[in-house]
């Protein structure tokens, strides 16, 4: 809802637009932290032309200084969600060279096999299962402190961890 207009609202719930801005502005009423960010954060765009993820990248939005208005709510829609999804991108990042050092130091057969949005899907021999039930939350909870890099999260991660013989087992 954050980052939706009320006809995109309207049409994903297939709502009246007036509900859907009724929802919007409750939405906001409920979560005033949330419109604290977004304000924030456009203005932080609309200033320097860039916006930042946790581990410092930068994406530049130009979309923001356009004069046409779908292109410039296109740019404000880039600067509230990239520092959301480039930092857990970031993090994802760092969980896989962290575990991946890891898996080689200890000289594990575990693999990485692939990246799912915020999820990892490990090939794990039944022998090692032990160890990487320890290993992997302990790692993925906070990936840049094994990188040496100190970012702290105001939010911990929580991990969850699931074993099955594919990948529709786990879920």
């Amino acid at each position: 809802a954050y980052g939706m207009s009320p006809y995109g609202l309207s049409k994903e719930l297939k709502i009246s637009v007036r509900e859907a801005e009724t929802f919007i502005r409750r939405y906001f009423q409920r979560y005033p932290k949330i419109k604290e960010y977004i304000d924030k954060t456009i203005k932080f765009a609309q200033e320097n032309g860039y916006v930042k993820t946790l581990s410092g990248r930068k994406r530049y939005v130009p979309e923001i200084f356009s004069k046409n208005k779908s292109i410039k709510e296109l740019g404000y829609r880039i600067a509230v969600n990239t520092p959301i999804q480039g930092s857990a991108a970031d993090l994802i990042k760092a969980a896989m060279v962290v575990l991946y050092k890891k898996f080689k130091k200890l000289g594990l057969k575990t693999s990485i096999l692939l990246q799912v949005h915020d999820e990892l899907i490990l090939e794990v021999p039944e022998n090692e299962v032990e160890i990487i039930k320890e290993i992997v939350p302990e790692i993925m909870e906070n990936p840049f402190t094994y990188l040496g890099l100190n970012y702290s999260l105001k939010v911990p991660l929580k991990v969850n961890i699931t074993f099955g013989k594919n990948w529709a087992e786990c879920k």
